[in-house]
């Protein structure tokens, strides 16, 4: 497994906790539990390539 992987066949990321009411008004289908993050869009294209 690389970094940020896990047994589960996930990766789990770092970012800032999405604070903003409006955004966060705009997800669906949120489960108990669940806490968003922002990542710049450039992150999932670099991860690709490694």
């Amino acid at each position: 497994m690389h970094d940020g992987e896990t047994d589960r066949d996930t990766i789990v990321v770092q970012g800032d906790q999405v604070a903003d009411p409006e955004a966060l008004a705009q997800l669906r289908n949120v489960l108990p539990g669940e806490t968003f993050v922002e990542i710049p869009k450039a992150l999932p294209r670099f991860a690709e390539g490694s």
